[in-house]
């Protein structure tokens, strides 16, 4: 629904309410309206429509009609909260003066009574505050965000992760808020973010590398020096945990962080620039996004984050890599020319496209996010030498003088950085870049000096051999990116294409080494010059055995049977529709007798046939399997059982439409979702040893294309492959990585109502899910953690995987880990698994045994007293000797620390303070380790035994005297 119907949807609820309530009384309009929404969901809707319409547009009633809001509302303000929440993200900055005043007052209003899910709204408004805008209307904004902020200072701890997103927020918007006029608001940022910092350190932690980076740009700001000296010379002043700078380097910031900065409008622009707009068209989009967000010298220091937008949040697919849409350094490339007349800002841009390489880790980090710099100062070597010159003596200045404490790390971390980039293919050799006679010869001593380990790393032989090998074939078409993040195990089938750098013999010398520029006309290939070719293992195999990789699809069909020929040639000028498919019905028909003829070389046959069909498929993402060739294929496929020819032909078809592995999964899910063993055995195909690695990528492909599709899909690929997905932490973190709330509570419900699992019973993989989450984003982690406490594994099984967490270094874990055992009900192997912990996990043990022995004192002192006498039954030496008793023993010596000691053995009815007295009587050795348990033991059954005696002396008395007193009869 567009704007236009929204807003008259709008206006025609509220008059329709308006005309029913407007001659009632108060009372009476209350009970009206309680009666239509109770009448069904639209009935609601439109009600809550109104209402809202209402408060946006008359100031003087709004106090009234929220009100009557939260009255009459049947599902806690929900929609209203989602109609706001796309108000506020959509046209915001649109809306007239007073009524932009009283969105801010509704917030305000639903902040103030906790309405759940206003959290969201917040989110949105911070969402309006780019860098760079400081017209009257974004600070007027920016000023009410801050002081619904620090009004509500309660409410916003409570919010997971909204702490820091005010914090980045906000640092980000400081460096253009230069103006005399805007020092009040300036001041009083610096002075919010800088306390917010200071007092929820741990929550600002969660924002990583990215709040150095902030900090750093502010370091001059009266406010923020001294924040910034305590981070770098006394970090455990702002947190006695924080060892300093290097924890936050290590720490990738979330993506939502970054995608925060940037408007929603300016986001669909450059989503649409770097994946629909081709290269050498792509001149007046950036004119027109010039005009529209960079047009003034404040506006331009939105250019550091959009150029960390491209680098961390667009990530293109292999498809988007190999077409011919503008590339994102192409892009970068661009916004640096817009920031260099301010030196000051070029340096933040500089920074901000490498400073992913400053603590780069080969295991964690993302080498989509350190790509565009590589091919921006490679390709930009040829026609603006300059641009590379400044970057490579950027990043190496960084690694040698960043800072002094850090040396070590930050040069690491570049040189994994360049590594990686090596590793992955997106250069095969760094040598033209070290090495090219377009560079000063002191930058290239300085290369030399800063990175001697990397310089002179010649291509490979074998390589270089088939490039060399294609000098006499036509060129290939204009350079593209082949850059893709590789992990798990490589696919036999679908591989991300290697980079190739010509030799010099074919680029006519050094001079001509490299192509590609920013101009239309070096796009286009003129001069003749060969810059890349770029080999994927199937053209390599083409050109091995003779085959030139000019063919296109349709120059592999000399050789193959002529009926077969003849019939793709005939499909071809057929139109789409039910013509096509029954001739794909015929070909199918003709290949699996073909493949069975003695004469035919069924794999020879299939790799030959498979370009041109590839080719008159053409898979839409956005519609998954509504094309009819498409869905013909599948019907196909999912017959029992396929033809194992067909099989083979459709893993070729997927390595030239990756797509069609998760299209495939939602036609069975469609068609027959308790049966997906035809997608199995075809990823099988394609990789006989790991078929989950095929399974992983297609689910990739599947949430980068539509991350609705794929959150519905994931219930049943859990449900169907548990076994082989239980242990895979690649599709979990597939899985939290791009989630949002809404997609979250949705998998929490399922996995709660038990229709699907992710982690299971078993301790060894629940540990291992839990050890590897524990590198990943914050909210990637809170996330994870939500998911276990919504299956509800058991605890014994959860216990043992925090073994090797520790405080300092694990902290989302170690506390949600917390809330998940306090809300579990023990056992006498949950007791013991707990008490076993090492010490380093005291205050999650503390906070878990205090909540189990408010709640059943006495249950819980039998399990404790059970489990210690369990222990030392079998104890051949001396309980002294026992690590696990002592380990225990040091968790209840603690717990009587932080406890009065009544609270934790009297309300056990004596019997674990029976049990201790008991073990140190049999081992003094075992008292003098536990000196304060000791006492506070014996001074307990001390009190014990005089009470007893007490109470025996008391009965004889009333012995002698006759006893106990009758009872009266009960009367009739």
């Amino acid at each position: 629904m567009d704007s236009l119907q929204t807003t008259q949807r709008f206006e025609k609820c509220h008059s329709e309410i308006a005309s029913l309530i407007g001659h009632l009384r108060e009372n009476e309009i209350y009970n009206h309206l309680s009666e239509k929404v109770s009448r069904s969901a639209q009935d609601h809707e439109e009600t809550m429509m109104a209402l809202l319409y209402a408060i946006l547009t008359d100031p003087s009633s709004a106090s009234k009609s929220y009100h009557t809001l939260t009255l009459v509302s049947r599902d806690s303000l929900g929609l209203v909260t989602t109609h706001t929440e796309r108000i506020v993200m959509e046209k915001m900055m649109k809306l007239q003066d007073h009524t932009r005043n009283q969105v801010l007052w509704l917030i305000r209003a639903m902040v103030e009574t906790k309405v759940t899910g206003a959290e969201k709204l917040v989110f949105a408004l911070l969402k309006q505050l780019p860098a760079g805008s400081t017209s009257s209307s974004a600070v007027l904004l920016a000023e009410n965000v801050m002081h619904l902020v620090l009004d509500n200072k309660e409410w916003l701890f409570d919010q997971p992760g909204l702490a820091g997103s005010v914090v980045y927020t906000y640092l980000s918007l400081l460096p253009c808020l230069t103006s005399s006029s805007l020092s009040g608001l300036r001041e009083q940022a610096a002075h919010m973010t800088t306390d917010l910092i200071r007092t929820r350190f741990d929550e600002c932690l969660t924002i990583g590398r990215d709040l150095v980076r902030l900090l750093q740009m502010l370091a001059r700001v009266p406010e923020i020096t001294e924040l910034w000296k305590d981070l770098i010379l006394n970090p455990q002043k702002i947190n006695p945990q924080f060892t300093g700078l290097k924890v936050l380097l290590s720490r990738r910031t979330s993506r939502r962080f970054v995608a925060g900065r940037i408007l929603v409008d300016a986001e669909i622009k450059l989503n649409f620039l770097l994946s629909k707009v081709k290269f050498g068209q792509h001149t007046k989009y950036q004119e027109w996004f010039q005009k529209k967000y960079l047009s003034t010298p404040e506006s331009l220091y939105l250019i550091p984050e959009l150029i960390r937008f491209i680098c961390c949040v667009i990530h293109p697919t292999n498809e988007i890599l190999a077409s011919d849409v503008v590339p994102r350094w192409a892009v970068v490339g661009w916004l640096l020319s817009l920031a260099q007349s301010d030196h000051v800002l070029f340096g933040y841009s500089k920074l901000s496209l490498f400073f992913d390489w400053l603590a780069y880790q080969l295991d964690s980090d993302n080498i989509m996010n350190i790509e565009p710099a590589i091919l921006l100062m490679h390709h930009s070597l040829r026609s603006h030498p300059q641009l590379t010159a400044t970057l490579l003596d950027f990043i190496c200045r960084q690694a040698s003088h960043y800072h002094p404490d850090l040396t070590e790390v930050v040069s690491e971390g570049i040189k994994n950085a360049f590594r990686d980039i090596l590793q992955k293919g997106v250069l095969l050799s760094l040598d033209p870049l070290f090495e090219s006679s377009r560079l000063d010869d002191n930058l290239r001593a300085l290369v030399r000096e800063t990175f001697p380990e990397l310089c002179h790393q010649e291509a490979e032989t074998a390589i270089e051999a088939i490039v060399t090998s294609t000098s006499d074939s036509p060129p290939p078409p204009p350079p593209r990116l082949a850059s893709h993040e590789m992990s798990g195990p490589v696919e036999s089938v679908d591989r991300p294409p290697l980079v190739i750098i010509a030799s010099e013999e074919e680029l006519g010398g050094e001079d001509a080494e490299i192509t590609g520029a920013f101009s239309d006309q070096e796009d286009e290939g003129e001069g003749g010059s060969l810059g890349f070719v770029s080999l994927t293992p199937q053209m390599m195999e083409e050109r091995s055995s003779g085959r030139s990789s000019s063919m296109g699809p349709w120059g592999s069909l000399e050789g193959i049977p002529l009926p077969i020929k003849d019939k793709l040639l005939a499909m071809r000028e057929l139109s789409e529709g039910t013509s096509q498919t029954a001739a794909l019905e015929e070909l199918l028909s003709l290949l699996n007798t073909a493949c069975h003829e003695d004469n035919i070389v069924e794999d020879e046959l299939l790799l030959s046939v498979a370009p041109p069909l590839a080719d008159l498929l053409s898979p839409a993402e956005e519609t998954p399997h509504q094309d009819a060739m498409t869905t013909c294929l599948f019907r196909h496929l999912a017959s029992t059982p396929p033809t194992p020819s067909l099989v083979s032909l459709a893993a070729h078809l997927r390595s030239q439409h990756s797509v069609l592995g998760y299209q495939f999964i939602t036609y069975l899910a469609d068609t027959k979702p308790h049966h997906l063993s035809p997608y199995k055995e075809l990823a099988t195909r394609i990789n006989k040893n790991n078929f989950v690695a095929v399974l992983v990528k297609d689910m990739k492909e599947c949430v980068e294309a539509d991350s609705a599709l794929f959150y519905r899909l994931l219930p049943l690929v859990y449900k169907q492959f548990f076994r082989d997905l239980s242990t895979n932490h690649e599709m979990l973190n597939t899985a939290v990585a791009n989630i949002d709330p809404a997609q979250l509570q949705t998998l929490m419900h399922k996995l709660a109502m038990k229709e699907f699992q992710i982690f299971g019973k078993q301790t060894s993989s629940i540990k291992k899910m839990i050890d590897v989450s524990t590198k990943w984003d914050s909210f990637e982690q809170f996330c994870v953690w939500q998911l276990v406490c919504a299956e509800g594994p058991d605890p014994q099984s959860v216990i043992p995987a925090l073994t090797d967490l520790n405080p300092q270094d694990h902290p989302e874990a170690m506390s949600s880990a917390m809330v998940f055992l306090r809300t579990e009900s023990t056992t006498y192997h949950v007791t013991g698994a707990l008490l076993s912990l090492p010490p380093s996990l005291s205050d999650l043990i503390d906070a878990v045994c205090v909540r189990w022995i408010s709640g059943r004192p006495v249950k819980y002192g039998k399990l404790i007293s059970q489990f210690l006498e369990e222990i030392t039954k079998y104890q051949k030496t001396s309980p002294s000797q026992s690590p696990v008793l002592c380990c225990a023993l040091s968790h209840l010596q603690r717990l009587l620390k932080a406890l009065p000691s009544t609270q934790v053995l009297e309300a056990t009815d004596m019997m674990l303070a029976r049990t201790l007295s008991s073990l140190f009587s049999q081992d003094s050795e075992l008292s003098s380790k536990f000196v304060d348990l000791s006492s506070t033991v014996s001074t307990m059954m001390d009190s014990g035994s005089k009470l007893e005696s007490g109470t025996k002396i008391e009965s004889g008395k009333r012995s002698k005297h006759g006893g106990e007193p009758k009872s009266k009869k009960r009367k009739m």
